[in-house]
């Protein structure tokens, strides 16, 4: 597993918001041994879940020479998928070690809960890790 943070900037509209952007920070937590990507985005009033049904997308990334992801969004604890996240890692520094591969990743977002939307895009660099 490993643990990305990084930030976030996006535009909610609805009730109580008038679409100005807003900063936020982002999170991204991925298993590359089964391909799960989970995470999600905290703005001041807002928050975007990146599910746990998010997944590395094997096929479409061989054709793009990139590790490409994505999965639904939830927002505000909404019962329901209300939107997409897709993204690309990013950051290949020559070593045979495990850090040396996939160091940062940028993607956008959309996401509704019913009430208002958002919409946007993160950037994220990755902790370092150790296998097992």
């Amino acid at each position: 597993m490993r643990s990305y943070t990084g930030g976030a900037i996006g535009s909610i509209l609805g009730l109580d918001r008038t679409g100005q952007m807003v900063i936020g920070t982002a999170t991204l937590n991925v298993n590359f041994a089964s391909g799960q990507v989970s995470g999600g985005i905290a703005f001041p009033q807002d928050t975007i879940d990146f599910t746990n049904l998010g997944r590395i997308d094997e096929l479409h990334s061989l054709a793009r020479d990139g590790l490409i992801f994505g999965g639904p969004t939830i927002m505000n604890g909404a019962n329901f998928i209300g939107g997409t996240y897709t993204g690309q890692f990013f950051g290949v520094d020559p070593g045979n070690d495990i850090n040396s591969i996939a160091k940062e990743a940028a993607g956008t977002f959309n996401a509704n809960d019913g009430v208002r939307a958002a919409i946007g895009a993160f950037g994220v660099q990755g902790a370092n890790m150790s296998l097992p």
